[in-house]
């Protein structure tokens, strides 16, 4: 019987384990979106860094915000 309780703690491991990664994933994704340069840094700065347009900045950057966000969100359940 023994044998049966440490199966059900390693279930419950696994999953704590799991949630833990799936945690630390979506704060470094997040981490992440908050380096990116800010909409007034882009229209002070964009021509110089980029070599475009305030706008055309603009939209790669947000591109990037949500390709960031897929990529975090890749392989996860919706929650219920």
């Amino acid at each position: 019987m023994g044998g049966h309780a440490d199966m059900g703690t390693s279930v419950i491991s696994a999953q704590a384990a799991k949630q833990q990664i799936t945690i630390t994933r979506l704060y470094f994704a997040l981490k992440k979106i908050t380096r990116y340069q800010s909409p007034a840094y882009l229209r002070r700065n964009s021509r110089r860094d980029w070599g475009c347009e305030y706008e055309e900045a603009l939209e790669y950057a947000y591109e990037n915000i949500q390709q960031t966000a897929k990529d975090a969100i890749k392989g996860m359940r919706e929650p219920r």
